[in-house]
């Protein structure tokens, strides 16, 4: 390396230049007076010590160079790392605004919470919140976030939970077309979607309406967002249609979370 260069070289070439120095000026001192032979003499001194003395110093920019890109390069990586921090404060703030808009909207009491970790139970898809039995959470609590249902609340213990996900297959909810009012069952199909079960062929449904919850199953109010209608599969044998629902919320970036305290306030929330 440069640095390391420098450190071997760099006091090498100075004690040859100065051996070249005292060579040449023992042999002026034994040419004497010798007009024509000094001057040669001298003139080849000089250049031999003008040749040696650029490598010296060629090498030492060289390594200032290299200090000071090294220099750089750490300022460079602290304001990369403060840059993330700050585009991350700048998103936390974003869904934290999201968060408290909804909450102030839903009569419900909710209790806030964040994800810890993917939740406990093999096969099915959980995940695990930093708030338990402590702070009023129970068994069968609805789970949700701004952007609509998330779960329910599957087991606690004094500070956490485990949630179970509406993308787990096993997930049941009641449903509806929020704008036509035809009721099914939402259950998670796999990938992206879920499918809206139960539906007759000749029901009203659009591909874009949302489904909300229907509110006929106990544990779920009315009206807290599923998805929407992405497709419509009628073209197979049968009395029902096979409908298939995106939800709005992407759950491989669900960070922070809402407990439903008192599901039953929250019966009046949408529809």
């Amino acid at each position: 390396m440069p640095k390391n260069l420098k450190k071997i070289v760099a006091p090498r070439l100075d004690y040859l230049i100065l051996t070249l120095a005292v060579v040449a000026s023992v042999g002026l001192m034994f040419m004497g007076n010798h007009g024509s032979e000094l001057g040669a003499l001298h003139s080849i001194s000089l250049e031999l010590l003008g040749r040696m003395a650029q490598p010296v110093t060629a090498i030492r920019r060289l390594s200032d160079v290299y200090e000071e890109n090294s220099r750089l390069r750490y300022q460079n990586a602290m304001l990369q790392v403060r840059n993330c921090q700050l585009a991350e404060a700048h998103y936390e703030n974003q869904r934290l605004r999201a968060m408290v808009g909804f909450a102030e909207q839903t009569p419900a009491r909710l209790q806030p919470a964040r994800l810890v970790g993917a939740g406990s139970h093999p096969g099915m898809a959980t995940i695990l919140i930093d708030v338990g039995r402590l702070q009023g959470i129970q068994e069968n609590l609805p789970v949700m976030s701004a952007d609509g249902l998330v779960g329910k609340v599957l087991s606690v213990s004094s500070n956490h939970s485990i949630v179970q996900l509406l993308t787990d297959r096993n997930f049941r909810v009641a449903a509806l077309d929020q704008r036509s009012r035809v009721q099914g069952v939402f259950q998670w199909a796999g990938f992206d979607s879920g499918l809206l079960t139960g539906v007759f062929l000749s029901a009203d449904i659009k591909v874009g309406d949302w489904v909300v919850t229907s509110g006929q199953n106990s544990l779920f109010p009315t009206g807290l967002k599923i998805g929407v209608v992405s497709m419509i599969d009628d073209a197979h044998a049968g009395m029902f249609q096979k409908i298939y629902v995106k939800p709005r919320l992407d759950f491989s970036r669900l960070e922070e979370v809402f407990v439903m305290l008192d599901a039953n306030a929250g019966r009046q929330a949408g529809g």
